[in-house]
C-alpha cells in the first residue's frame, strides 16, 4: 500500500531531472499524500503532453510510435485520442518514484465510432482507499474508488488489472512497442488499423474546442454523466442498472 506520506526514495532526483544512459529526461518532483502527488501528476501531464491538432503525416509516423523522453520532448499528443500517450508518461514517472499502481485495461467497441478500442486508466491505494484517474478527451478524471465506466457509451469486451510495467526498463520504448506487456487483445497491427480509421473519419472533425483540458473529481461533475443526472432531474427512460449508469 502507499503510504499516506509520499517521499521520492533518496538519491533518485535531482533537480526534477532523471538520469538515463541516453541522458536526462525532466520530471516533476512529487511529495505529499498519494492524491496530492497524483493531482500535481495530472496537472503536470497536461503541461508537458498537450493536446494538438497534427496533421495525417504525424499521425501515421509519430502518434503511439514515441517513447516516453520522445513525447515529452515534442511536448503533444493527439488531442481526440490522449489517452494512450498521457498515461504512459504518467505511469512511467510514477514507477520511477516507486509509487505502486495498476494499469487497467478497457477494451471496448463504440457503435458507429471505428474499430474496436481501448482506453487506459491507473488505480492505485491509499490507507483510506483505492482511487484511479485517467485522461480522456473532454476531460480527465480522478475519481474515489475502482475504476468505472459508463456502461452505455459502448459495448465492453474486456476489463483487466496489471501491476503497471512501464518504468525505467521500457523508458526509451515507443507505445505500440509495449502492448505486449498489457493485458489486452489489441495488437500493434490493430493500432495502425485504428490510426487510418481516426485519420479518415475522425481527424477532419478536431476543432480548438477539443484542446481544452480539466480533471474532474466525481461523476457529478462529468461530462459523460448525463445532462440530466448533473442537473438532478429525474432520468427520462427509467431507472439505470445502478441508479447512475456508471459500472465496475
Amino acid at each position: 500500500m502507499t503510504p499516506a506520506l509520499y517521499t521520492s526514495p533518496a538519491g533518485l532526483w535531482h533537480a526534477g531531472r532523471y538520469r538515463t544512459a541516453q541522458g536526462e529526461i525532466e520530471v516533476p518532483a512529487l511529495w505529499g499524500r498519494p492524491t496530492d502527488v497524483v493531482a500535481h501528476l495530472m496537472d503536470w501531464v497536461h503541461q508537458h503532453v498537450r493536446k494538438a491538432l497534427p496533421d495525417e503525416r504525424w499521425m501515421r509516423t509519430r502518434f503511439l510510435k514515441r517513447s516516453v523522453p520522445d513525447i515529452l520532448a515534442e511536448g503533444t499528443t493527439y488531442c481526440l485520442r490522449p489517452c494512450a500517450e498521457r498515461t504512459l508518461v504518467a505511469a512511467t514517472v510514477l514507477s520511477l518514484h516507486g509509487f505502486r499502481h495498476r494499469i487497467v485495461t478497457h477494451e471496448r467497441r463504440l457503435a458507429g465510432l471505428g474499430p474496436p478500442s481501448g482506453h487506459l486508466a491507473i488505480e492505485f491505494d491509499t490507507e483510506h482507499g483505492p482511487y484511479w484517474f485517467d485522461f480522456g478527451t473532454w476531460e480527465s478524471k480522478f475519481f474515489e474508488g475502482t475504476y468505472t465506466f459508463r456502461q452505455e457509451i459502448g459495448r465492453t469486451t474486456a476489463v483487466e488489472r496489471v501491476r503497471s510495467p512501464f518504468g525505467q526498463d521500457t523508458l526509451h520504448t515507443a507505445f505500440c512497442d509495449l502492448m505486449p506487456l498489457l493485458p489486452s487483445q489489441v495488437t500493434a497491427a490493430d493500432l495502425e488499423q485504428g490510426k487510418e480509421w481516426f485519420i479518415r473519419k475522425e481527424l477532419p472533425h478536431a476543432r480548438p474546442r477539443h484542446l481544452s483540458d480539466r480533471i474532474v473529481f466525481s461523476k457529478e461533475a462529468s461530462r459523460y454523466t448525463p445532462r440530466w443526472q448533473r442537473l438532478g432531474l429525474p432520468e427520462p427512460d427509467g431507472p439505470a442498472s445502478d441508479g447512475t449508469g456508471w459500472t465496475s
